[in-house]
C-alpha cells in the first residue's frame, strides 16, 4: 500500500524560498513563451523543445549532486502518474486558452492549491484549521482580484480543460510527496520529463506544426522559457520534501502576481489599481501560511 504524504513539519526559511524560487520561475516561463510565440514560434513546439531541454539539463547538474537516476522498482508507478499528471496539464491549459480568456483560465487553474489542501486533509486525517482555510481564502480572492478575468460569453469546454489542469497539478504535489520518500528529487524531474517527451512528439505530431522563431526576441523567449522550465521542474519538488504538498501548493499561489509583473517588463502590459490591491493580498496571505506550520 502507497503511504500517505507525510504531514509539514517545522521548516526554516529555505523551503519557502525554494517554492518561491520555483513559482516565480513558472511564471517568468509562461511570460518568456509567449514572446517566442509573438516572435513566430507556437505552444506545441515551445513544449516540445522545453521538455527535451529539461531532460538535458538535468542529466547534466546530476553529477553536480551525485545523485543516480535509476529507478527504484516500488517508485516506478509513481513517477509514471506523476509523468501523466505533467503531461494532461501541459496540454489541457494550452488548449483551454483556445476557448476561453487566458485571465480566467490561470483563476481556475489556480484552484489547484484548495484541491490539494483538502485532499491532503483528507488523506492524513487532519484537519486544516481556520487559519489555513482563511490564508487559503485570502489568496483566491486576491488572485481574482488579480487576474480580474471576464465572465460574458465563457465557453464551457474552456472551463472544463482549466479545471481538469488544475486537477492534475493537485494530483501531481500530492504524488510527488511519496515519490520523494522513495526516490531523489533528480531522479523524479528526469524520468517524469524523459518519458513525456515521446507523448509531447505525439502531440506535435497530430497538431501538424513545428514552428521555430522567426525573430531575435523570439528566440530569446524560447530560451529563456527552456531555462526556467529546468529551474522551475527542479525547485518545484524540492519545495514539495521541504515544506510538503499543502505549502508548496499556496506558495505557488505567487506565480500569477509575478506572471504580471514580468508582463509588465517584458511584454510592456499595464496592471490596474485593482490587480496591485489583488496581488497584495495575495503575499499577505502567503505571508500567513509560511508562519503556519501546523494546522490550527
Amino acid at each position: 500500500m502507497t503511504p500517505a504524504p507525510a504531514p509539514e513539519k517545522e521548516v526554516g526559511a529555505a523551503g519557502p524560498l525554494i517554492g518561491l524560487v520555483s513559482a516565480a520561475s513558472f511564471g517568468l516561463m509562461t511570460v518568456l513563451a509567449r514572446l517566442a510565440y509573438d516572435g513566430g514560434s507556437e505552444p506545441f513546439t515551445v513544449t516540445a523543445i522545453r521538455a527535451v531541454v529539461g531532460v538535458l539539463a538535468i542529466l547534466a547538474v546530476t553529477p553536480v549532486f551525485r545523485q543516480g537516476l535509476a529507478v527504484p522498482r516500488q517508485a516506478m508507478p509513481t513517477l509514471f502518474a506523476i509523468m501523466l499528471c505533467r503531461f494532461a496539464a501541459s496540454i489541457s491549459i494550452m488548449t483551454a486558452i483556445y476557448f476561453i480568456p487566458v485571465s480566467l483560465a490561470v483563476l481556475l487553474l489556480y484552484t489547484y492549491p484548495l484541491m490539494v489542501a483538502g485532499a491532503s486533509s483528507a488523506i492524513n486525517r487532519t484537519p486544516l484549521g481556520w487559519k489555513r482555510w482563511a490564508a487559503f481564502a485570502v489568496a483566491f480572492a486576491g488572485l481574482a482580484l488579480t487576474l480580474g478575468p471576464a465572465l460574458d460569453g465563457i465557453d464551457w469546454r474552456g472551463v472544463a480543460l482549466a479545471l481538469f489542469t488544475a486537477v492534475n497539478i493537485a494530483a501531481m504535489l500530492i504524488i510527488s510527496a511519496t515519490a520523494i520518500r522513495q526516490t531523489n528529487v533528480m531522479t523524479i524531474s528526469f524520468h517524469t520529463n524523459l518519458w513525456a517527451v515521446p507523448l509531447f512528439f505525439i502531440a506535435l505530431a497530430i497538431s501538424g506544426e513545428f514552428v521555430l522563431p522567426t525573430v531575435d526576441s523570439g528566440w530569446v523567449g524560447l530560451v529563456g522559457a527552456c531555462l526556467f522550465y529546468c529551474i522551475a521542474v527542479l525547485t518545484q519538488f524540492a519545495a514539495v520534501h521541504f515544506v510538503g504538498p499543502i505549502r508548496t501548493a499556496m506558495l505557488f499561489n505567487a506565480e500569477p502576481p509575478i506572471t504580471i509583473v514580468a508582463a509588465v517588463l517584458i511584454l510592456g502590459e499595464s496592471l490596474t489599481p485593482m490587480q496591485y490591491v489583488g496581488g497584495a493580498l495575495v503575499i499577505g496571505a502567503l505571508v500567513a501560511s509560511s508562519r503556519t506550520t501546523r494546522p490550527a
